[in-house]
């Protein structure tokens, strides 16, 4: 039998093999999912890639060959934690368990700088409100600050005695807060480098913590259920909000009278009414959301995972939350949908961090990979 035959039909079983419930359940996505989720050097994906479906530009970050397992290799020693865009969309930053920070081209997926130094898993990353430094948050109990152009490490911060999972900067970046396992929020001055204050209140694993759009107030969310407001200048606790679950993200609206916030394993966005420290609305959403802020004079909520719309039943006070205008892009926990319309099925995709700017969509995975979906949109 001819060679390249044999090849081709070797790829093709593997082929089948790994998209077996693709190719069942969602034939249609044999052009999408199935082709864009395959490896770069597959014989199937290169033959049959002119044929995806019309919105897909680009899939990009897939590792090159198949493995004995498929698509995904076992193991979470190279689990990437967080992706995250630089405010002018031009670089991606992502973060492993294998102690690395990688930046990235959106637009090729070419990874051009390997940030080296920290000791343990690196659970988050976070650009500088003008994108020229980026702070990384570790298992191993330091913050660094890294210059993004150059890849140098210009700041390690010390004083947490746990796990740091979430950093944030202030609207005016002279300010890093960070959360932690051991219960505390530290308040950092970047241009002396040292702890300005240690916030206590919460008794569990601070989750979250963000700025309000002036500055003047700081949110963090905890697993202990809570949402705790403070005054960033004198470091006292102004307003706790109880939740039933732990806390993964938090943000508060530029008016400054209501706060969003989202819980892990409850996949709903609740809206608080400051004032009176009431739950006014919930958002049913599909997927763990990471990041909340709100957009456009609060009327949207611009996520991880996409821009999300504030409009619901207000009969029932709990509605479904929906893509905010057309051209948005939503990664739900088993679509990528444009307009509430299903593009691509990423249901078996063993997706840990999601984030999204534009048309482009970055998956980051438990297998290390990080990978980029560029979708094209007739105007």
């Amino acid at each position: 039998m001819n060679y390249k035959l044999t090849e081709m039909l070797k790829d093709a079983e593997k082929f089948v093999d790994h998209h077996e419930w693709v190719i069942h359940w969602n034939p249609v996505q044999i052009y999408g999912t199935a082709l864009g989720f395959s490896p770069a050097l597959s014989k199937v994906r290169h033959q049959y890639w002119k044929e995806r479906l019309p919105f897909i530009d680009n899939i990009a970050g897939i590792q090159e060959n198949w493995d004995d397992g498929g698509q995904t290799p076992k193991g979470r020693r190279n689990e990437v934690n967080a992706v995250t865009f630089s405010p002018d969309g031009k670089t991606l930053a992502s973060c492993s368990d294998n102690t690395t920070i990688r930046l990235w081209d959106p637009k090729t997926g070419a990874c051009h700088q390997t940030l080296e130094g920290h000791t343990d898993w690196v659970k988050a990353v976070a650009f500088s409100p003008n994108g020229k430094t980026l702070a990384s948050a570790s298992k191993d109990k330091t913050i660094r600050l890294w210059d993004t152009i150059t890849g140098t490490c210009q700041q390690t911060l010390k004083g947490h005695t746990g796990c740091i999972g979430t950093v944030v900067f202030s609207p005016d970046g002279k300010t890093l807060a960070s959360g932690s396992n051991d219960t505390t929020i530290r308040l950092w001055d970047l241009e002396i480098g040292t702890c300005q204050q240690t916030l206590n209140g919460h008794t569990d694993w601070v989750r979250t913590v963000v700025f309000s759009p002036d500055g003047m107030v700081l949110a963090s969310g905890s697993d202990d259920g809570t949402i705790r407001l403070w005054d960033p200048l004198t470091g006292m606790c102004q307003q706790t909000l109880e939740h039933v679950y732990g806390v993964t993200a938090v943000a508060v609206s530029p008016d400054g009278k209501r706060l969003a916030s989202a819980l892990i394993f409850d996949e709903t966005i609740r809206l608080w009414d400051l004032e009176t420290g009431e739950c006014e609305q919930m958002l049913r959403v599909s997927g763990e959301i990471s990041t909340l802020v709100f957009y456009r004079d609060g009327q949207c909520l611009e996520t991880n995972r996409g821009l999300l719309s504030l409009e619901f039943d207000a009969s029932s006070g709990y509605g479904p939350a929906e893509p905010a205008e057309t051209g948005a892009l939503f990664v739900g926990r088993d679509w990528i949908t444009w307009d509430g319309k299903r593009l691509l099925w990423i249901r078996w995709y063993r997706t840990k961090c999601v984030a999204v700017y534009g048309h482009t969509v970055v998956l980051g995975d438990e297998a290390g990979q990080v990978v980029f979906i560029r979708f094209s949109f007739p105007e």
